[in-house]
């Protein structure tokens, strides 16, 4: 009986150890796997990241031609991954028949060509005691009253 026992220990111990090696090899499988699944999500994240610069440069460029007036015509755009889309803020300044400037900032869902926020602030440096004027501030459907908060209203948009 004591054989039969040993025996018996012997092949379950063998069994045992076979299924170790086996085990081992699956977990070295699926770390490799989950390397490759990740190295591809960071191929296709920085596909989009381009396929949203390309579509924003050429958005900026039909939407917002320069004039005379044009002191500064800029814009950044961002794909946002939890949203799944391209979104870009475009920023112009130019000046008004008094000499100073006004600054004019939106941002658009590109895909969708929709406006989400828009901030519009004139600047006259002469006049000390008010500088700086608020005419219109709003960011999807909601007021903003300046540019810090336009900022933080809009900061989820932009970064991600």
């Amino acid at each position: 009986m004591k054989r039969i026992a040993s025996i018996l220990c012997l092949v379950l111990t063998g069994i045992a150890g076979c299924d170790a090696d086996r085990v081992a090899k699956l977990e070295k499988d699926n770390v490799e796997l989950k390397a490759r699944v990740d190295q591809q999500k960071a191929a296709l994240e920085y596909d989009l990241q381009a396929k949203c610069a390309k579509d924003a440069k050429e958005w900026f460029r039909d939407n917002y031609p320069p004039d005379k007036d044009t002191v500064t015509l800029i814009y950044i755009d961002h794909y946002n991954r939890k949203l799944n889309t391209c979104f870009i803020r475009a920023a112009f300044q130019f000046r008004l028949f008094d000499g100073s400037t006004s600054w004019h900032t939106t941002i658009w869902n590109v895909y969708e060509n929709s406006q989400y926020a828009d901030i519009s602030e004139n600047h006259d440096f002469k006049n000390k005691e008010h500088p700086d004027q608020v005419n219109s501030c709003e960011v999807q459907g909601q007021k903003c009253t300046n540019r810090q908060q336009f900022d933080q209203m809009t900061n989820s948009l932009l970064h991600d």
